[in-house]
């Protein structure tokens, strides 16, 4: 109803922008049913905290991964994925976005970043504390809150959809 109601009022806009301003106006037309929306969110997996949306998804290549490779992540085909190693051996898959609701936490390092060019730091789930991926930011930036990117751990989120389907209710309030 509300998709109905939506392309009704554009309609009535349409005619009376024709009427009022005299000018023809081509009416776009689009199967509202294969407009995808994403919507769907990555959670904290420690504490179920919103981390960050489809919208944000940001694949942003490194030239010093290990690995790469696209899924999709959050109804999002194509989504880059990255393997990278740190110093002490552990291994780390990262997704890339434009805005989480991470903390970051220390200063601004340069040495030994993923992404070169850039300057990192630890981020952390701002609920629980849970290290869950680096904020970035370009090296010479004079304003050093502004981020250009987060790198997210893929092992330490969740999908929305499957945090929703393990909480049920009360055994009693349950169909038998």
């Amino acid at each position: 109803m509300a998709v109905f109601l939506r392309l009704l009022t554009n309609v009535w806009l349409v005619a009376c922008l024709q009427l009022f301003l005299h000018f023809p106006i081509e009416i776009l037309t689009e199967n509202v049913n294969t407009v995808e929306f994403y919507d769907d969110f990555l959670l904290c997996r420690q504490c179920g905290h919103d981390i960050t949306e489809a919208s944000h998804l940001k694949s942003i290549a490194s030239k010093v991964a290990l690995h790469q490779r696209n899924d999709t992540i959050l109804g999002v085909p194509g989504v880059l994925l990255q393997l990278f190693r740190n110093r002490a051996g552990k291994e780390f898959e990262l997704l890339t976005v434009s805005k989480a609701a991470v903390a970051g936490i220390s200063s601004w390092y340069e040495d030994h970043t993923w992404f070169p060019g850039y300057s990192w730091k630890i981020g952390i789930c701002p609920r629980c504390g849970q290290h869950i991926g680096w904020l970035f930011q370009e090296m010479d930036k004079e304003d050093k809150s502004d981020i250009d990117f987060i790198g997210l751990i893929m092992e330490k989120l969740i999908h929305q959809s499957y945090a929703d389907s393990l909480i049920t209710g009360p055994r009693s309030l349950r169909s038998r």
